[in-house]
């Protein structure tokens, strides 16, 4: 998908592509490793079509693999998206408050209220960020991926070029992502369907952190005193 250009995958397509090309996106916790030594995994298939998204489930099932389907495509999208951003985000608290279980379990529940909030005022369904394609991707990009890693040197005080350097060439996906998750949320807030500071404060955090220099302990600060 091209997130420097759009965050929603039917919008990345050519206008005169969209009617006849029927995408179906897969969405959920799926490391690829995982998949490949047939260990167990759910997944979910989107699509507005529906025998295109039977198809593809078809074409992946087996024992170990269970697919879902949904014609939620925008709702898949926006949490394929906005997971890496929250990834990001617990991060910065790990390296903020090291060895801490009771913020980062309160965050991973916060981040998924914040996607069904931003799924529903985008006009999805708001069972999507509560379900695998939410918060089953959102739980297994916070573990340890390139996202969270790059997140906790932040929160440990580095400056973003010091984070990029130990990063090496590993791509950060939450950026791209926050920066156009950002502008599609402003889009919203025009609209009237949302209040970024009130609706989405974590989210609102984490973009200070990242596009506006806030420190990271003083934004974790702000976020917890709400």
């Amino acid at each position: 998908m091209r997130f420097e250009s759009s965050i929603v995958i039917e919008q990345a397509l050519p206008e005169e592509l969209r009617d006849r090309i029927p995408v179906v996106k897969i969405g959920g916790p799926i490391i690829a490793k995982e998949l490949a030594h047939s260990m167990y995994t759910e997944a979910v298939f989107a699509s507005k079509n529906d025998r295109a998204t039977k198809i593809a489930k078809k074409a992946f099932d087996s024992p170990t693999f269970k697919g879902n389907i949904t014609s939620d495509i925008d709702g898949v999208d926006l949490c394929a998206a906005f997971k890496n951003s929250y990834a990001i985000g617990m991060g910065i608290m790990s390296g903020v408050e090291v060895d801490t279980n009771n913020s980062k379990a309160a965050l991973m529940a916060r981040g998924t209220v914040e996607m069904s909030v931003i799924v529903e005022a985008y006009g999805g369904c708001l069972r999507t960020a509560s379900g695998i394609a939410g918060i089953g991707d959102y739980y297994v990009t916070s573990q340890g991926g390139r996202n969270g890693i790059f997140g906790k040197y932040i929160g440990e005080g580095l400056s973003h070029e010091e984070a990029f350097e130990k990063m090496g060439t590993r791509t950060i996906e939450g950026l791209a992502a926050t920066r156009n998750g950002y502008r599609l949320l402003e889009k919203l807030e025009h609209d009237g369907r949302i209040e970024i500071a009130k609706d989405v404060p974590f989210f609102n955090e984490i973009y200070q952190i990242l596009f506006e220099g806030k420190n990271a302990k003083e934004a974790m600060r702000n976020y917890w005193s709400q």
